[in-house]
């Protein structure tokens, strides 16, 4: 019987291909193929049959492939092993790495909702600052259309004038002729009698002796009573006339005298609010100068107390490295003293400078409110004599 290593897959292809029988493979029989056992198998040199568990595992070994069998066995484990140990690395490695990556994802959820805070609130400031940035030019505006409306107004009030007054002057001319007109045919027509009852200032004896040279001069000119009475009701309606352009007048330079104070207080209110707006401009200008002054000092304040800082210790460094004289020692802790109140009076400096500084950002602050309140005054202002000027 050959040993099993002999043994091929065509040889036993019956056994796989056949269902399992276990009695055809202990008892075995010339019509039941199986496997042949025998109560005591040849013993071949080179193989070895190990039956109890304490002398090994029941392997067969042929003689002349032992050695490379045992070699390739250890090759296997120790590939194995190390096979294993890579796994356990690689499971190592990514389980820290997970680890890290988890840790990372936990500190950017925690600082996740910190950040939008932060972001959320930046936006509402600038959101804030956006609107206050639009209100200011709004109201800019808004004070330039009413500086454009007043001067505007100024001149269509300057132009209603002029022409007021050349509608006046017309007027004036007009009545000038009509009167003269009147005064003649008063002197052509009308007798004694009348111009006493019409209480005209002429006397009898001029206003007779213009008749008669009237009369004398144009023969013709003795009308009939109802001419006469013709005359007298042209007189009347002159008269009335008269009156009405004379109330016209009046009228018109009574609106005349108010366009001129309306304008005269439009060009005082004009010139104060140039003034002001002036003098607003050269203080900011000024407060902004002082600022940029305070600035200046306080750097060089820093910049100074930095220095002496920097004397203070190389001469404490050169107190301690180098042995001096006792003078030179006296001397030295003397400047470290002169130092030390420079620097303290540099510090006090630089507090007051920064006090000073407050305060001028709070006068700035507080000046632009009142420009600000100022402005808005203005423009109620303004706004009320639009809407007194409409009615």
């Amino acid at each position: 019987m050959k040993p099993w290593y002999l043994y091929t897959l065509e040889e036993d292809q019956h056994l796989y291909d056949q269902e399992f029988d276990l009695e055809a493979l202990l008892n075995p029989t010339p019509s039941r193929p199986g496997v042949q056992t025998h109560s005591t198998p040849p013993s071949e040199p080179g193989v070895q049959t190990h039956s109890t568990p304490d002398e090994g595992p029941l392997v067969l070994t042929p003689p002349e492939e032992a050695a490379p069998v045992t070699q390739l066995r250890q090759q296997l484990q120790r590939a194995r092993t190390q096979l294993r140990d890579q796994k356990r690395v690689i499971r190592e490695k990514d389980s820290a790495q997970l680890k890290q990556e988890l840790t990372n994802t936990k500190r950017v959820l925690r600082e996740t909702p910190q950040k939008e805070q932060d972001t959320a609130d930046t936006r509402v400031t600038l959101q804030k600052k956006d609107k206050q940035l639009e209100e200011h030019i709004k109201a800019l505006k808004e004070t330039r259309l009413l500086y454009n409306t007043a001067v505007t107004d100024k001149v269509t009030l300057k132009q209603e004038l002029i022409n007021t007054k050349r509608v006046l002057r017309e007027t004036q001319e007009k009545v000038r002729e009509q009167d003269i007109m009147i005064a003649e045919m008063r002197e052509v027509s009308v007798p004694v009698s009348y111009s006493k009852s019409r209480g005209s200032t002429l006397d009898k004896e001029t206003s007779w002796t213009s008749a008669q040279k009237r009369t004398t001069e144009r023969p013709c000119a003795e009308t009939a009573p109802g001419e006469t009475m013709k005359l007298n009701q042209g007189l009347s309606r002159k008269d009335q006339e008269l009156e009405y352009q004379a109330q016209v007048t009046q009228s018109l330079e009574s609106k005349l005298k108010i366009q001129e104070g309306l304008i005269d207080e439009k060009d005082s209110e004009l010139k104060t609010v140039k003034v002001t707006l002036q003098k607003k401009e050269k203080e900011l200008e000024e407060h902004i100068k002082a600022l940029k002054e305070i600035r200046l000092l306080y750097n060089t304040a820093v910049m100074d107390k930095v220095t002496l800082k920097q004397e203070l210790s190389n001469s404490k460094r050169l107190s301690r490295t180098t042995a001096l004289d006792v003078p030179k020692q006296n001397q030295l802790s003397q400047t470290e003293k002169q130092l030390y109140s420079e620097l303290q009076s540099i510090q006090r400096e630089v507090n007051c400078l920064n006090s000073k500084n407050k305060d001028l950002e709070f006068s700035v602050k507080q000046h632009e409110d009142q420009r600000s309140q100022q402005k808005r005054l203005s423009i109620t202002d303004k706004n009320k004599w639009a809407s007194r000027r409409h009615y």
